[in-house]
Parts: C-alpha cells; sequence; structure tokens
C-alpha cells in the first residue's frame, strides 16, 4: 500500500520527556519520531515531565507537526517515604521491594517508573476510543498503555537498559549487593528478550540491538537508527589546533565514567606531549563532581550552554571516551556532521557502521587515545581528511529527514498488522 493510499491513523506517541528544545540527544530522537509519524498521522503526543511554557508548547506543536499534546507531571515519592518512618516500617518496605523484585514479571526499572498520573491519563484516552496505535518511547510507558488497555502498541527501545544493568553488576566489587545486582541484571535481559510478545512492534536503534532479541521474535523487530540535523555548512576550522571537546549529558553515568577517564589517565599523557591543550566539557544538567574532577585552568565545564555551535568551532578533536552504556552516540553523528574529527572508543561507536581510520579514529586504551589525540592535533591534513570523511557518511546514512521518511509506513504496518501476542505474565 503506497504512503498517499494508506489510511490517516489516530497515533498516541508516549514521550519520556517532552521534546523540546532540542538541546540534547534524548530529546532529539522523540522529537524526530513524533514529526515523521505526523507527517501522515494523526499525533496527540502524552510526555512526563515539568510542565514546559506555553510559548516551548506552542513552538513544539509548529515545528513536529502534532496535533496535540499533554504534559504528565512526574510524581513524587515523598508521600511513601514519609509513610515508612521508623525502623519497624523501614524493615517492611525492605521486605516488600524484596518480595516484588522476586514475584513480579517486571523488573525494577519499570516498577520504579510507574506513574499513577500518566495511567489516569491513559485510562482516560482509552475511554474516548480515538487511538488506533500507541508509540511509547520506553518500555516502561508501553507498559502503561498495557495497563490501560490498548492493544496496538510499538515500544521504541533505543537504549537496552539489561545491557547498562549487566555491565554494572560486572564492575561491582563482591558485596552484600552482588546477588541482587546479578538477580536484577538477568531479570531486565529476561524481560527485555520478552518486549515482542509483549508488544505489536519493537524498534531499536541499530542492528546489533535487533540481533539481541531471540530469532523466531526478529520480525517484529524494526531497526530506526539514530541521526542529526546535518548542518548546511561544515563549521570552519579553528586557527589554532588546541583544544579537545567531549559533548553529553552531564549527569548520565557513562558519560560521567568517560570523562573520569579521559581527565585522569588520558589527558596527563596529553599533556605530557603538549601542555597547552585544552579540554571542553559540555552538555545537558549540572556537572556535579566533574566540576572538582576538571579544576584544572587548561579544563573547561558548560552546563546546559543554549548552544554548541561555539564549542565545536573552537574545539580541533572532538573526543567520545564512553566505555559502558547503550543506544548509540548522536555525540558522534553531531560531531562529524559539523565537520569535526573524532577519536572513540570502539564501544562508543558500535552499530554506527564507521570506518577506523577513514571516518574517525578508534583507541581502546589510555596510551592509544592520548596518542590519536596528539597526532591528530599536530596533523592538519588528518584532521580534514577525517572531517570531510566523516561528514559525508553521516549525511548518507543519519540524516533525519531520510529517517523520518520511513515512520509513516512503519505505522501503517502496525496497523495492518493487529495486536501483539498477550503471554499471561
Amino acid at each position: 500500500m503506497s504512503l498517499e493510499l494508506a489510511p490517516r491513523r489516530n497515533v498516541l506517541f508516549l514521550a519520556k520527556l517532552f521534546p523540546w528544545p532540542l538541546n540534547f540527544g534524548a530529546r532529539q530522537r522523540v522529537f524526530h519520531l513524533a514529526r515523521g509519524i505526523a507527517a501522515a498521522h494523526e499525533v496527540t503526543v502524552v510526555a512526563l515531565d515539568a510542565e514546559p511554557s506555553p510559548a516551548d508548547k506552542a513552538e513544539f506543536l509548529s515545528r513536529s507537526g502534532c496535533a496535540r499534546v499533554t504534559v504528565v507531571p512526574r510524581g513524587s515519592d515523598a508521600p511513601r517515604a514519609a509513610n515508612r518512618a521508623g525502623i519497624v516500617a523501614r524493615a517492611a518496605g525492605k521486605l516488600q521491594s524484596l518480595d516484588a523484585r522476586l514475584r513480579s514479571p517486571l523488573p525494577p526499572f519499570v516498577r520504579e517508573a510507574w506513574s499513577d498520573e500518566l495511567m489516569a491519563t491513559l485510562e482516560g484516552l482509552r475511554a474516548d476510543g480515538a487511538i488506533d496505535i500507541v508509540y511509547a518511547t520506553q518500555s516502561w510507558m508501553a507498559e502503561h498503555a498495557r495497563a490501560a488497555g490498548f492493544r496496538r502498541i510499538v515500544v521504541d527501545v533505543d537504549d537496552l537498559l539489561s545491557h547498562l544493568s549487566r555491565q554494572r553488576a560486572a564492575s561491582s566489587g563482591w558485596h552484600r549487593r552482588k546477588p541482587i545486582e546479578l538477580f536484577d541484571a538477568a531479570k531486565d535481559a529476561r524481560y527485555e528478550r520478552s518486549l515482542p510478545k509483549r508488544f505489536t512492534r519493537v524498534v531499536v536503534a541499530k542492528n546489533e540491538d535487533r540481533d539481541f532479541f531471540a530469532a523466531v521474535d526478529r520480525e517484529r523487530v524494526s531497526v530506526v537508527p539514530n541521526g542529526i540535523t546535518l548542518p548546511p555548512a561544515p563549521s570552519a576550522e579553528p586557527a589554532i589546533a588546541d583544544t579537545l571537546l567531549f559533548v553529553g549529558t552531564l549527569g548520565y553515568g557513562p558519560n560521567i565514567d568517560a570523562v573520569t577517564w579521559f581527565a585522569t589517565d588520558i589527558l596527563p599523557l596529553i599533556w605530557n606531549e603538549n601542555a597547552d591543550v585544552r579540554f571542553n566539557v559540555a552538555g545537558f544538567g549540572t556537572a556535579g563532581a566533574l566540576a572538582d574532577l576538571l579544576r584544572d585552568p587548561r579544563c573547561a565545564v558548560y552546563e546546559s550552554p543554549p548552544d554548541l555551535s561555539p564549542l565545536y568551532d573552537a574545539a580541533a578533536v572532538v573526543v567520545t571516551p564512553v566505555r559502558i552504556g547503550g543506544g548509540t552516540r548522536i555525540k558522534i553523528l553531531e560531531a562529524l556532521g559539523r565537520a569535526r574529527p573524532v577519536v572513540s572508543t570502539t564501544f562508543a561507536a558500535e552499530g554506527l557502521g564507521l570506518r577506523g581510520g577513514v571516518d574517525l579514529e578508534y583507541a581502546d586504551t589510555a596510551t592509544d587515545f592520548a596518542r590519536r589525540c596528539v597526532e591528530l592535533l599536530r596533523d592538519r591534513e588528518r584532521r580534514r581528511g577525517l572531517a570531510a570523511a566523516g561528514r559525508a557518511t553521516v549525511a548518507a546514512k543519519f540524516d533525519w529527514v531520510s529517517i523520518e521518511r520511513e515512520l509513516p509506513a512503519l505505522v501503517s504496518r502496525v496497523a495492518e498488522q493487529g495486536s501483539a501476542r498477550r503471554p499471561a505474565h
């Protein structure tokens, strides 16, 4: 069925956060998914977040093409904490939490994100009967839709949380919480592998994540990669090649680990070769402990900058020393789209299909990472070659304009596919 002849569907789009302004990667993916679907369908957005300004709401609707947006406030745990005051009550709470861990089919990250306010909103929309399909941008949001009685549900899992919980359990020492962490990691993986059975379709951001699911379920798993809005022209080179840049959400654990590793183990090796090199860190949120780590006057932290362009313009090389986490790193695509040479761990660029030595440089030890950075800072032609090749690859594979064009047809296929197979648990 061609897109022009496909029926226009009423889509309820569940956003894990209000997708405007586009000042960090998670918001960008949510925004472009919604805009792509809205190109051919009627989209109602429900976001779980703090109430935005009327101007931001209006701007989002104007730029996305969505029909309407409702923002549901995040609930508070304060009443529950107050009700558990006292030693006996706290002990009872721990026993209940352990019992829920053992008995519930849902992992902790789903249970802990539960929102009565979101459920009330979804039950009201379900009662109206006007929604054909739900597109949820987190598995815990999809579970809310399932509990509210919706049947055709797409769950967008751009970041497999079971990968992160497995990494966390593997890296922790053998203390009293280790058995619980291992149990939770196994439960997270079992739950996420069940998603194609719980919902009509699963969407992931890379082929490697599609391979995580059982072969029999992969026909119900689609890949919608992360992308960027490609700048119309590459950024000019800085006059002096002496600045390295890291961009990422500042409070996110894998980014904290990346900056800590770079500042502690890699940057001193770079300074041994060139003491004038500067290191800038920028991203949405607050820096917290990173501010203490980067006290050297050659380092600077930029919290929630309104515009990253000046920082990219000043950077000779962008670094992504990420060692843990999941999903795909939009920060790499943004740097390449701006024609900035990148030095990255192999892990950080997993799933992007970027060519080492052509699109960017890979380094997985502190010594290699420092060497790659120093070499690039010294070699202008090498920086130019990587920048040109990396930008061309991003333009061909990761431009949001091209990615968005595929989304209306995906929604139409889901409408024809029917509801999910629904296991008892």
